[in-house]
């Protein structure tokens, strides 16, 4: 699904505005994706943290925040060796702005961090996908594990996960349990108020299966003359759809194709009442179209592995990287966090979700936004809280730097 919410007028600071309020702490972050560096940029400048971005994104363009950087580029961040970690410290061990800067920043790949553990300060490591993109190698991930516990166990360091199912993969295959941080997405400020009676039908990875989707609904529409009305997202709004686009209609049908991602957490804020398949059937359209392989390690590595992945992880438990095994893919599903989301209506067939759709009422809409809503408030609250003490440890790790 398209991280395309975020409000373009909705201000960050740019590096002028920091001209004018001298930032308590400067870290520099280094990134293959926009949306999720824009989302911690937006809730640790109202800490007093200052972001560099030296985005490794193909469309870093349109932020104005492409790297520049020597060594590594879009590509070969995801295939980091070691020979490239000695010539990026030599290269920029004495650049004034990394000397400056108080500590980097990892969300995507976390792997990049190990890139920066020579220059020997503080980082934040948000884990927002598989902690090991770009180590997908059997020694590399082995040897990433090392560097990765290294880090973790540095008391100076801010380790989390986005998400419930980032939290248990990192676990099984670390035996490190992280805190669970989601993103705050205050810069969402479009909210649920409903004035067009139909449902939208988000994003589907695969065409072939959005087809399906919708004929086997309006089928069953057909056969038992129901009311609901679905349509799918990009016929309506083309691929450009906004968010005041979607507030506007009675509730989203949501089809995952990502374990977790940042575009699902964007339409929890908007509050409005979101339909998503139960876990057992979202495991079945799994093994029988794979909708969902980019949650995956690497599925065409895992199917010349016996659809394993290639380390061993915790014993006794499924692999997660296994993209076949029905059983395997429903006990990972489990730990995502939009199946315990409070008010989401869950269907286990396309014709429940017709039946559900059909029968729901504008008292049930209610009662689910308003879950919502409480859910985003207390969570955005425990969100800020984090951040707060996470900065202000980071703060006192600075001053501890300082020579006395």
């Amino acid at each position: 699904m398209p991280t395309i919410l975020r409000d373009p007028d909705v201000l960050i600071r740019s590096d002028a505005d920091w001209s004018l309020a001298k930032p308590d702490l400067t870290f520099i972050s280094i990134d293959l994706k926009l949306g999720p560096t824009y989302a911690i940029k937006h809730t640790l400048q109202e800490l007093g943290v200052r972001i560099i971005e030296k985005s490794l994104s193909p469309y870093c363009h349109i932020t104005d925040t492409c790297s520049g950087l020597a060594i590594i580029n879009q590509t070969s961040a995801l295939r980091v060796t070691q020979t490239d970690g000695v010539a990026f410290w030599k290269r920029y061990r004495d650049d004034a702005e990394f000397q400056d800067a108080d500590g980097f920043i990892c969300i995507h790949p976390v792997s990049l961090c190990e890139l920066l553990m020579p220059f020997r300060k503080p980082v934040i490591m948000i884990v927002d996908d598989r902690y090991e993109v770009g180590r997908k190698q059997r020694d590399s991930w082995m040897l990433w594990n090392e560097h990765f516990l290294e880090l973790v166990e540095e008391t100076d360091n801010v380790v989390v996960t986005t998400s419930a199912y980032d939290m248990e993969y990192v676990k099984y295959f670390t035996h490190v349990s992280l805190p669970v941080v989601p993103f705050a997405c205050e810069y969402i400020t479009e909210r649920y108020h409903p004035s067009l009676p139909s449902y939208l039908l988000m994003p589907i990875n695969e065409d072939g299966f959005k087809d399906i989707i919708l004929k086997r609904f309006r089928v069953e529409i057909e056969t038992y003359d129901l009311n609901a009305r679905l349509e799918y997202v990009f016929d309506l709004y083309g691929h450009s759809f906004k968010s005041n686009d979607l507030v506007k209609h009675a509730g989203l049908v949501v089809i995952p194709h990502q374990v977790s991602s940042l575009a699902l957490t964007e339409l929890r804020r908007l509050e409005i009442p979101l339909f998503l398949p139960t876990v057992e059937l979202l495991a079945r359209w799994q093994v029988d179209f794979h909708l969902m392989n980019r949650s995956l390690h690497d599925s065409r590595q895992a199917t010349n592995h016996g659809r394993q992945s290639p380390i061993l992880g915790a014993g006794g438990l499924p692999d997660p990287n296994d993209d076949v095994n029905q059983w395997a893919i429903g006990f990972w599903l489990t730990y995502c966090d939009y199946f315990s989301w409070p008010g989401v209506r869950y269907f286990n067939s396309v014709e429940d979700l017709a039946s559900k759709l059909n029968s729901t009422t504008g008292d049930d809409l209610y009662y689910a936004n308003q879950k919502a809503r409480m859910f985003n408030v207390e969570e955005q609250a425990n969100v800020y809280h984090f951040w707060r003490l996470a900065v202000d440890r980071l703060k006192a790790a600075k001053v501890k730097s300082v020579p006395a």
